[in-house]
């Protein structure tokens, strides 16, 4: 089909409606469109024929132009507030030329060329079902609310996509299940820039001529321009190592210029773009298809090729493309189930690394060498034009297609609040892809660094702000920035803090609005705050030990690798103004679930002035959304502690902000010796100093903070099994209905799936870490004062099983308890210490 064709046979409505951010004064929806357009929104209470009625918010919004045919917006409401717990829906309406004036969602040629397609498409069927998009606002009681969250959604990566299980539970809910979820927390990597199939970027590059989107000169190192031969599809890692000092592992297809990032989001969110088969190996990669000759159509049929010719390098790069085409087919296959998805549940963003590049601000060297203006007075590379203008073509993709719709109110079309995001989308739609006023502007506003000081990033003032919030009553979602704001300390190849700074602190956790001490706070960090020690403490740091070439397998953005940010973040995160006694941390990126619990109690938290505080945090993390391999599997069925069915020893870490880092004496501990064991003291040093209590130590001296860490296993009772089929019989592919009762039907479930042994065997198989793709459920019960529990339910897929399932469900004590300290401050006798963990904690 010619591109003149594409767009005169596409709807208006190339991307969306995706709704966004939700809280009681507002409502955000998010459009990309063909045409400019100005979009009315429209919130109403209820409906009589497909009318809305009882309108109680309204918001207009003049699209911002990209490209000849792609024009953005996220159009937001203002009016009477949202009351929590209600039920709404929303209307649209888009005045366009060509389309008669105020045309709705529905009419045809809006969001489909058929009204019937486009209700079948947005809509969900049954008797009753609402004529219009709909939302639930959070409710006031804690037990009564549902969120979703998940990670990590790569288009070709291994195992079946998550997300449209979303859109299994809206509909669920709708026919009489449970409650529907009020809001889908997505905690990173939305996008995969850095990790792209071929024949992905094969069809962006198509959609970009489509849509007619500004064509850019990518400058080299030095700012020259580079030649478009070292851009070709599979064939970009040389470059970007070279002229731009990008470290990711898997940079064959990776996006560089500002359309290749902007289309992207449409084709992960939207089918419209999914209409052409995707490219062929030949039209990719003609000189290893000359190659492989007569036996390309045996490679395709997966027959084993004996032979010295063609070259093993043509083979594997057919193998790769082939699983990676295979991925994609499936994936698109399930967009519309996204699309119907978002458009009825808030949706809340944050970006992690991939959304940019893999290792994007991963340690001071890799600012200096790839983000920072290049300067020939510094010592070599001196920085890169290249890595920074992929690194700005990313974030600011990120900022039109994600930021845009979490704070809607900083790109507001009046007023000094809206300002900074105002100027940067004229700016934006003004670019023509060089090296401009235009461009100079946007990496401004972004906040990209010029300089460094002390190992810390400078970015201009006047940027936009990543980090925010969202409060209702007896809810409050904290969202951070912990890839913009870190600040390093270390050498330039050490770990970062991922928030150490008190103005950042002060910005996202101290200066919110108070929720009050029964109140249910979620913390969003895309890394998540507490790990699993096997992995953060055992695996990651003995691979870093390697050197620079080790840590290109090790993910050193953990909270843990640097305890003096780590223990900072826990004492301003819980208080004690404003109070927190009960945090919930929503994470991803480790591509596994888990659960795990902290119990902390401080005299003096530190570097927070303020005084005692105690609370419970709990980490939930879902990952990945679509993203499993090898390695996550193995997680899966090993669980925390290899070979072992039992959980890790609680851990019981002890702290002191020991001012100048010196040796001090806090106890005493046994010493192995040629004649057993002797006793002798026990130091700990650094800012902060930090121990573990053991059966081998006594602590004697009152340590400022601490803290225990527990993880968390799968505690409910497997269902009961129907009778299982006789040997040999056929084993149908059931759907798991999530409307009926859970047990009943999960029973049913597992006694269809081949392998329902592995679940309901050992500890491992999920009961500990799920390392097969997965969605979360958060959930609570919150009775009065210590009466609260958390549980998250991971839904997955067992292999050979159609749909998704609440396979895993770690049920998590939110109970204050008594505190770690006696009444008289000193140390609480009543908790037993635990082992020593393998590896301590290290000090800087």
């Amino acid at each position: 089909m010619s591109n003149v064709d594409f767009i005169n046979t596409s709807p208006l409505v190339l991307c969306g409606p995706l709704l966004r951010r939700v809280d009681p004064g507002s409502v955000t929806v998010w459009f990309a469109l063909k045409a400019p357009a100005t979009v009315t929104l429209r919130v109403y209470t209820g409906e009589n024929a497909g009318q809305g009625t009882g309108m109680v918010q309204e918001g207009s919004r003049q699209t911002v132009q990209l490209g000849k045919y792609l024009h953005v917006v996220a159009v937001t409401t203002s009016g009477t507030p949202l009351v929590p717990g209600t039920t709404y829906r929303y209307a649209v309406a888009f005045d366009s030329a060509g389309y008669s004036a105020g045309a709705g969602l529905f009419d045809p040629g809006i969001l489909s060329l058929s009204e019937i397609d486009a209700r079948a498409m947005l809509l969900y069927p049954g008797t009753g079902a609402s004529w219009l998009p709909t939302f639930v606002t959070p409710p006031t009681n804690p037990s009564e609310l549902r969120v979703l969250h998940g990670s990590c959604r790569k288009p070709h990566g291994g195992g079946v996509d998550m997300l449209p299980t979303v859109d299994a539970l809206i509909e669920a809910a709708l026919r009489g299940g449970p409650p529907r979820p009020h809001q889908l927390v997505l905690t990173g990597d939305q996008i995969y820039a850095d990790d792209v199939a071929d024949s992905l970027l094969a069809l962006i590059q198509d959609v970009i001529r489509v849509l007619e989107l500004p064509v850019e000169t990518l400058p080299d190192r030095k700012g020259r321009p580079i030649d478009k031969q070292r851009l070709a599809i599979g064939h970009r890692q040389e470059v970007l190592k070279e002229e731009g000092s990008f470290t990711s592992s898997v940079a064959k297809s990776h996006l560089l210029t500002f359309a290749e990032f902007a289309v992207m989001y449409l084709v992960v969110w939207s089918n419209v773009f999914w209409r052409n088969d995707l490219a062929e190996f030949s039209q990719i990669y003609p000189r290893e298809w000359n190659f492989l000759g007569p036996y390309y159509d045996k490679i395709r049929r997966g027959e084993v090729i004996w032979s010295k010719w063609p070259p093993p390098s043509a083979i594997e790069k057919l193998t790769l493309f082939l699983a990676e085409r295979k991925a994609l087919i499936d994936f698109q296959s399930r967009m519309r189930a996204v699309r119907r998805a978002m458009a009825h549940v808030p949706t809340l963003m944050m970006f992690d690394d991939h959304e940019v590049t893999d290792d994007w601000y991963l340690s001071s060297g890799w600012c200096r060498d790839a983000v920072l203006p290049h300067d020939p007075q510094r010592p070599a590379p001196g920085g890169s034009a290249m890595g920074r203008r992929v690194v700005q073509n990313g974030l600011l993709a990120y900022a039109l297609f994600q930021s845009w719709g979490n704070t809607p109110e900083r790109f507001a079309a009046t007023g000094e609040a809206g300002r900074i995001g105002r100027e940067l989308l004229e700016h934006a739609s003004a670019w023509s892809g060089t090296e401009d006023t235009h461009s100079t502007e946007i990496a401004r506003l972004l906040g990209l660094p010029t300089t460094m000081s002390s190992n810390a990033p400078l970015h201009a003032p006047g940027a936009l702000a990543y980090h925010y919030e969202v409060t209702w009553p007896g809810y409050q979602l904290i969202v951070l920035d912990t890839r913009t704001r870190r600040v390093f300390d270390g050498g330039p190849d050490d770990p970062p803090g991922l928030l150490l700074d008190d103005g950042s602190l002060a910005e996202m956790l101290v200066g919110l609005p108070d929720p009050g001490p029964d109140a249910v706070t979620l913390v969003l960090s895309p890394a998540p705050v507490i790990g699993v020690p096997l992995i953060e403490r055992t695996v990651q740091p003995l691979i870093g030990r390697f050197g620079k070439a080790g840590r290109d397998f090790v993910d050193y953005e953990a909270w843990g690798f640097h305890p003096y940010a780590f223990q900072k973040f826990l004492g301003h995160l819980l208080g004690p103004t404003p109070v927190r006694r009960h945090v919930v941390t929503l994470g991803g990126d480790v591509h596994y679930g888990y659960a795990a619990r902290v119990r902390y109690s401080a005299k003096a938290p530190f570097r927070r002035a303020g005084g005692a505080t105690e609370g419970v945090i709990v980490q939930l993390t879902a990952s990945a959304l679509k993203n499993q391999d090898s390695k996550t599997e193995k997680f899966h069925g090993m669980g925390y502690v290899p070979a072992v069915d039992r959980l890790p020893e609680m851990e019981h870490a002890v702290g002191w902000a020991n001012p100048g880092g010196g040796r001090r004496i806090i106890g005493d501990k046994e010493v192995p010796t040629e004649g057993g064991a002797a006793h002798g003291p026990w130091i700990v040093q650094g800012i902060p100093a930090m121990g573990q209590r053991g059966p081998d130590r006594t602590l004697t001296a009152i340590p400022d903070w601490q803290y225990t860490v527990s993880l968390i296993k799968h505690i409910e009772d497997d269902p009961t099994l129907p009778e299982r089929p006789s040997p040999g019989a056929p084993r149908p592919i059931l759907d798991f209905d999530p409307s009926v009762d859970r047990q009943e039907a999960l029973g049913r479930y597992l006694t269809a799936a081949a392998n329902h042994k592995d679940y309901l065997g050992p500890w491992g198989s999920g009961k500990e870490i799920v390392g097969f793709n997965n969605l979360g459920e958060v959930t609570f019960s919150w009775g009065a004062g210590d009466a609260k529990t958390v549980t998250q339910t991971l839904w997955w897929r067992l292999v050979g099983m159609q749909d998704a399932a609440p396979l895993t469900r770690y049920v998590v004590d939110l109970a204050l308890g008594p505190s770690l300290y006696s009444t008289s401050g000193a140390l609480q006798p009543g908790l037993p210490p635990p082992e020593e963990p393998a590896q301590t904690r290290r000090t800087s």
